[in-house]
């Protein structure tokens, strides 16, 4: 949430800090959420939603590396992907399968 509220896209309250460096109102915001989706459900349904988001970030993650590399083909590497782009690909098939079968399984 603090991270969030620096970038612009959360409230600008979140960023604020007490004398200690501890972002209360996003460590409140965070802990009321939380408290939240423990309420609403069981651990298999929170852990379920988890593994969603978890399979849906990875899937975004290997999209931008696709993107990446196609719009600044010259930029510098850290480092390589090993494979690219049939090892990604392959990756990006399976997210997507383990993904449809989350939202097939557990509507």
């Amino acid at each position: 949430m603090f991270g969030l509220g620096r970038d612009g896209l959360f409230t600008k309250y979140a960023t604020k800090v007490n004398a200690g460096g501890t972002p209360v109102v996003a460590l409140l915001a965070s802990s009321l959420l939380a408290c939240l989706f423990t309420s609403l459900g069981t651990f298999e349904l929170l852990l379920a939603i988890g593994g969603f988001f978890i399979a849906v970030i990875m899937m975004l993650i290997v999209i931008a590396l696709f993107v990446l590399r196609r719009r600044e083909p010259d930029a510098v590497r850290p480092f390589r992907t090993w494979g690219y782009p049939y090892i990604p690909f392959a990756m990006l098939l399976t997210v997507t399968a383990l993904c449809f079968g989350y939202i097939v399984s557990n509507p």
